[in-house]
């Protein structure tokens, strides 16, 4: 197992991106953004999963805003256990 430990900034979903998930039951959705780095360079949402405040998340989709290579915007579900 490998893992990465990183400074975040986390959010639930708001406005229309809550109201979207709402309709497919998924209100706990949220979303952590991320310096991108070489640790991360290789994430994916299937080998990946976020642990935070002692819940595990799924990702759902990782954006690399902009596609400069700076920020990552990971989406994120609460795992069923």
């Amino acid at each position: 197992m490998y893992q990465v430990s990183c400074s975040a900034f986390v959010n639930n979903l708001s406005g229309k991106e809550y109201w979207e998930a709402a309709q497919v039951n998924a209100q706990k959705d949220i979303y952590f953004i991320i310096r991108y780095c070489s640790e991360v360079a290789g994430m994916d949402t299937e080998h990946y999963r976020i642990l935070f405040r002692g819940q595990v998340y799924d990702l759902a989709f990782i954006d690399n805003m902009r596609y400069q290579n700076r920020i990552l915007k990971l989406w994120a579900s609460l795992m069923k256990r």
